[in-house]
């Protein structure tokens, strides 16, 4: 649509109502619950990795129980509330390390140093595991999650840029999941 986008990036938790913005987007689990929420990605997927110095020294976790006894690079929200580490059956670990960041950026350099194990999402890391300058472990109990979505506040109050670019989104997702239907 023909609308002005302005963009400003921060991993903080940002009221947008109160920063005056109309849309914020989050990974769904972070989404506020007085917010509405529609989807404009795929599923993610989160992966424990570390490098294979790492792993050769301190030894692989089996479960994610055992990421206690780790040395995890912890990402912290701006707002001090660490990233608890999910796993399948509903399991929730809380992971303790020296290194703790407000920035995936510096999360991820830090575990390609060889700082400890890291909880990344798959995209953001595909290339090292494809260069073998990290590694996958607790892939059994990786679970994909929902991905990318864009959030704002009651519909009354919409604006009709903002209106009219989640009618492209949701025109556009339509297409996609039509485009990739089965034959």
């Amino acid at each position: 649509p023909d609308i002005k986008v302005e963009l400003t990036t921060d991993d903080s938790l940002v009221d947008i109502v109160q920063q005056g913005f109309d849309a914020g987007v989050r990974l769904s689990g972070i989404v506020e619950k007085d917010m509405i929420s529609v989807a404009i990605g795929p599923p993610v997927k989160l992966c424990v990795a570390a490098t294979p110095e790492y792993f050769a020294r301190y030894g692989k976790p089996r479960h994610p129980h055992d990421l206690l006894n780790h040395q995890c690079v912890v990402f912290r929200y701006p707002s001090g509330k660490p990233f608890h580490w999910q796993f399948a059956k509903e399991l929730e670990i809380a992971v303790a390390g020296n290194i703790i960041l407000d920035d995936v950026d510096a999360e991820l350099e830090a575990v390609l140093m060889g700082a400890g194990i890291g909880y990344l999402l798959y995209e953001q890391i595909k290339e090292y595991l494809d260069t073998g300058r990290l590694e996958c472990v607790l892939e059994d109990w990786s679970t994909e999650r929902s991905g990318f979505q864009i959030y704002y506040p009651n519909r009354q109050y919409m604006s009709c840029g903002l209106r009219a670019f989640l009618d492209y989104v949701k025109t556009g997702q339509i297409c996609q999941s039509q485009r990739h239907r089965p034959q």
